[in-house]
């Protein structure tokens, strides 16, 4: 336990609301949000460009170039923020084998955010992500886990 408290601190958190599986019960949950390590593009003035070229590269089958296309929508930085966006973003690098963008899908279905809010998908994608060593996504499965005990 201490463990996960003292990754949650050296993360940064992503507060949300998540709903219970019949929507009646609020919980307040917390998510560790994967961030890209590449901040040369993401505060430059050529939004446009890099929408085009991730997204073309996306398009092509680069898992990597979906992650950070998700990521400038999910974020806001460089553009409009559109979790919708982001989720099909992410949806696609993890079909591709992104751990990052199965855990920020998760994240977005723990929170409802671009996606309606389902702590069953968020727990699959948490758990697919963890799978493929995401220690973020561990963290985040436990927090689910732990979300759905009664």
């Amino acid at each position: 336990m201490n463990r996960l408290l003292l990754l949650l601190m050296l993360f940064s958190c992503v507060a949300g609301t998540a709903f219970s599986e019949d929507s009646s019960t609020v919980r307040e949950l917390k998510f560790v949000r994967k961030e890209s390590a590449d901040n040369d593009v993401w505060y430059s003035n050529l939004t446009t460009k890099a929408i085009q070229f991730y997204g073309k590269a996306c398009e092509s089958g680069e898992r990597d170039a979906c992650f950070k296309l998700g990521m400038i929508f999910d974020t806001g930085e460089m553009s409009v923020q559109d979790k919708a966006r982001a989720a099909e973003a992410y949806q696609l690098a993890c079909n591709r084998g992104s751990a990052d963008g199965c855990n920020n899908l998760g994240v977005l279905y723990g929170t409802g955010d671009g996606v309606a809010p389902d702590l069953t998908q968020a727990a699959k994608y948490f758990a697919m992500s963890c799978d493929l060593n995401e220690e973020l996504a561990c963290i985040n499965r436990q927090v689910i886990q732990d979300a759905m005990q009664p």
